[in-house]
């Protein structure tokens, strides 16, 4: 392993830190003492660490100091040996402390930012999800107001002829209305009052033609019995009925299933 690749693979600050192998670790010094490059890495290092350690160092309270240095003096008159200690060792204890304490911190506001970064994520996901709830709510609305203004523009509109519809003996209480245009042929049957079909069956207009019952469409009765709705266009109407016929419709009326009836002009 050449000084380029041992500087870049770690090992000097885990050395540093008091980490690593015992080949490891001699192999970081014996370069070190032959390599003017791993000499001075391993010496920025060191500084950069002690530097960290000092800069984040708490200072002890005043009683703290007092108290070990009342105690130092009680025992001044005592020889206590010592055996030296080895270079470096002390500072290199105190660069790993700090070390671990950087380590600990960092970990601590990751936590704490990924916190309120899920928890910001999780509001920006729930505002979306209203924000799509509500345009699809808008949409429906506008939906609903062009049919409503459609249908408006349908009913007010004086060119229109009208042609009500009676209800028949199967159900004397059946009503609807016909608006007719009489430049374009256009028809439109807005359904005032009749009984929800039941399953299977189905209303289906007819148009009286040059003395024929033309099919005229299919009804899409609603819920609420209330409904304006094109259906074919019909040139020289002169009557319309609306009998109930099986889902899908029929070729010609049934007539004693006639509910509806009336003559233009």
């Amino acid at each position: 392993m050449n000084a380029a690749e041992l500087i870049a693979s770690g090992l000097l600050e885990a050395h540093v830190l008091g980490e690593g192998s015992s080949e490891e670790r001699a192999l970081v010094e014996r370069m070190a003492a032959s390599d003017h490059s791993v000499k001075t890495e391993l010496d920025a290092i060191e500084l950069a660490l002690k530097q960290y350690a000092f800069a984040t160092a708490v200072e002890p309270p005043v009683r703290v100091r007092a108290s070990i240095l009342s105690a130092i003096g009680a025992e001044g008159s005592k020889v206590i040996p010592m055996t030296a200690p080895k270079a470096g060792v002390g500072s290199r204890t105190w660069m790993v402390a700090a070390a671990v304490i950087a380590l600990l911190c960092s970990g601590a506001a990751n936590f704490l930012l990924y916190n309120r970064l899920h928890q910001v994520n999780d509001r920006l996901a729930d505002l979306e999800n209203e924000r799509a709830v509500m345009a699809d709510q808008m949409q429906v609305q506008q939906t609903s107001m062009k049919q409503t203004q459609d249908q408006l523009a349908v009913v007010f509109d004086p060119n229109k002829h009208i042609v009500p519809l009676a209800g028949q003996v199967i159900e004397p209480k059946a009503a609807a209305r016909i608006f007719m245009d009489p430049a374009t042929s256009e028809v439109y049957i807005d359904v005032l009052s009749l009984p929800k079909p039941p399953t299977g069956k189905q209303y289906q207009l007819w148009a009286q033609v040059d003395g024929k019952m033309v099919d005229a469409g299919m009804l899409d009765v609603a819920d609420n019995g209330e409904q304006l709705q094109r259906m074919k266009t019909m040139p020289n109407a002169t009557a319309f009925g609306v009998t109930l016929e099986n889902a899908g419709g029929s070729q010609v009326p049934t007539l004693t299933e006639l509910y509806l009836f009336g003559q233009v002009g």
